[in-house]
Formats: structure tokens, sequence, C-alpha cells
């Protein structure tokens, strides 16, 4: 493996990682706004072209290396592993912001009923 595609798979899964965390950094900056009165944090954008750019960069790396033997399949492999993690990081982002929300409805109402 090169470095280079060490630095394309550390890269694709930091990008992973930040998709599962914004919720998280979405409720902590809301809560932070409620308690000093001030407006809530707008919406994030994901921007899915990033994923979707080193992806692509792998694949044809991928594609590259293994000319000799069978470079579509390899690429193949590499697309469908990463489309499978995207999908799964989305996933968890939008279920981690829902149960967040929840949670913070129900926390609200409690302090509003004291």
């Amino acid at each position: 493996m090169t470095w280079f595609s060490r630095l394309l798979i550390a890269l694709f899964l930091l990008k992973l990682t930040w998709n599962m965390l914004v919720p998280l950094f979405l409720q902590r900056a809301a809560r932070t706004a409620l308690k000093n009165r001030g407006r809530p944090p707008g919406g994030v954008s994901m921007m899915p072209i990033v994923e979707t750019a080193l992806l692509a960069a792998g694949a044809i790396t991928t594609a590259i290396r293994f000319r000799d033997e069978r470079p579509a399949a390899h690429a193949g492999d590499v697309l469908a592993v990463g489309i499978a993690a995207i999908v799964l990081s989305y996933l968890i982002a939008v279920l981690c912001g829902r149960v967040l929300r929840r949670r913070q409805g129900l926390h609200q109402a409690e302090s509003q009923a004291k």
C-alpha cells in the first residue's frame, strides 16, 4: 500500500467520522445557545462531494495499481465498501440526531414542568 492510498483512506475515515459527530456538535451548540438565551445554530452542510471525490480517487488509484489483474473488479470492491461506509455514516448521523433531539425535547419538558 502506498502513502497516497493511506492518505486517501485516512481522509475518507476522517470525513466519515465527521459525518457521525455533526449531530453531537450541533446539540452542544444548541444547548449553549439556549443557556445564554442566544439563537440556536443553523444547519450544517455535510458536503457529500468530499466523500465522493475521495472514493473516486481511491477507486482510480486501485484500478491503476491492479491494472494487470482485473482492475475493474478491484475498483468495484473499493466503490462497494466505500458507498456502504458513506451510507452507514449518514444513517448513524440521522439516528444520532433524532435521539439527541428527542432527548433534548424530554429534557426541556422536564425543566418547564419544574
